[in-house]
């Protein structure tokens, strides 16, 4: 039979060690804890703004779509009535004409760091003429009302003929170099669509033209817009742009 044990027998058994191993362990689940909890915090916060930025984004872009809209509404009868004036006094019709829209995002930058991200947008003219050489090209132009002949002829197949309010006039001869032109942005212009440039018709139809022969190239810009859009942080230190990679575009007027 087993014997039963007295007070003196239980005031005599060892005691559990509580000792500093245990409390430090507890200690550590506890921060541990509290810890994963921050975490968690600064998470749900990161989100929260972040997605509160792109909802806000999105809502700012249809209001800069509208704010393009209303430009165009502005701009396009001047641009149109701008080149069927041009048409009527050049010396003879061009035998392309078109009008875009070009939107882009562009950064303002610190150093290799982008600080914050804008959408800039612009409505474009062109007008262009097949012709046989630079004398042509000259004379093309020669009557028409806001362009101003400029003396200096560039080098390497490309000058600038004329500029004014009307825009500038560009000529370029036939077997123009690609790297070249795209060293001077005005004789870029019209001679092929800029890649990097979105762009939406709004009259005509943007094409690349015969390399193989001249072009006089008259080219007009008006800016639309040109919004800040700041910044959401989706990489924490750096800065992403708030539309991703859609802009916003306007409706033409009819």
């Amino acid at each position: 039979m087993s014997r039963r044990l007295s007070i003196g027998d239980h005031l005599r058994r060892p005691t559990r060690p509580y000792g500093l191993g245990m409390t430090v362990s507890r200690v550590l689940r506890v921060l541990a804890k509290l810890g994963a909890a921050v975490v968690g915090l600064v998470l749900l916060g990161y989100l929260f703004v972040n997605v509160g930025a792109l909802v806000a984004a999105s809502a700012h872009r249809d209001e800069l779509a509208g704010q393009i809209t209303q430009r165009l509404a502005e701009t396009v009868p001047a641009a149109r009535e701008r080149q069927q004036q041009v048409s009527a006094t050049a010396s003879r019709r061009p035998d392309r004409t078109w009008l875009v829209q070009e939107c882009s995002f562009e950064t303002r930058d610190a150093g290799w760091m982008v600080q914050s991200y804008r959408e800039v947008c612009t409505l474009r003219s062109v007008a262009a003429w097949q012709v046989e050489d630079l004398r042509a090209a000259r004379a093309l132009v020669d009557g028409v009302p806001g362009l101003e002949g400029l003396r200096q002829v560039e080098s390497l197949g490309c000058t600038a003929v004329a500029h004014g309010p009307t825009g500038t006039a560009s000529y370029v001869a036939g077997g123009w170099d690609r790297e070249v032109v795209m060293d001077r942005p005005w004789c870029l212009v019209g001679v092929e669509p800029r890649d990097s440039q979105p762009s939406r018709a709004v009259t005509g139809s943007p094409e690349l033209f015969d390399p193989g022969v001249d072009w006089l190239v008259l080219d007009h810009e008006v800016e639309l817009v040109e919004e800040d859009l700041g910044c959401v942080h989706w990489s924490v230190l750096f800065c992403d742009n708030p539309f991703g990679d859609e802009l916003a575009w306007g409706d033409a007027p009819a």
